[in-house]
């Protein structure tokens, strides 16, 4: 992606599967699927709807100057939608990322200092969020082991 992406990896999962016997060449990668939709849906509802920095902190309000060019329709990250629409993911061998292509999506993730720009993280886990992730894991592996 040419924008910025979170990366979501299961190292040692190959290890502890082959340890398990029979399972060796299980594919994962409809599991990471799974993680990779939720991945998906974290970033999109902070940006939809909590307006959150993964570790819950508030994002900073826009400045003065910019707010009077907002209408009512545009809420933090979301004029028209555009960045939402664009959060998407890929699963790789061992790994999903989350993210978006949008050149601009890195500075509402980072910040832009140059144009007094603060960052407003939409992409990462919280505690939560990976607690989810861990049941969703646990979930698929057991259904997996128990077929």
């Amino acid at each position: 992606m040419a924008g910025i992406a979170l990366k979501i990896s299961i190292e040692g999962l190959n290890e502890a599967i082959s340890k398990l016997g029979g399972l060796d060449n299980l594919n994962v990668t409809d599991m990471l699927e799974q993680v990779g939709g939720l991945g998906e849906s974290f970033a999109r509802e902070r940006i939809d709807t909590s307006k959150q920095s993964p570790d819950g902190s508030a994002w900073p309000k826009w400045s003065p100057n910019y707010a009077r060019t907002r209408h009512s329709g545009h809420s933090m990250l979301d004029g028209d939608g555009n960045l939402a629409d664009s959060i998407t993911y890929i699963v790789g061998s061992g790994q999903v990322s989350v993210g978006s292509p949008l050149i601009y999506a890195a500075v509402h993730q980072f910040g832009y200092d140059v144009k007094n720009i603060p960052a407003r993280p939409y992409l990462g886990l919280s505690a939560a969020n990976e607690n989810e992730i861990t049941d969703l894991m646990n979930d698929y592996l057991s259904g997996v082991l128990h077929a």
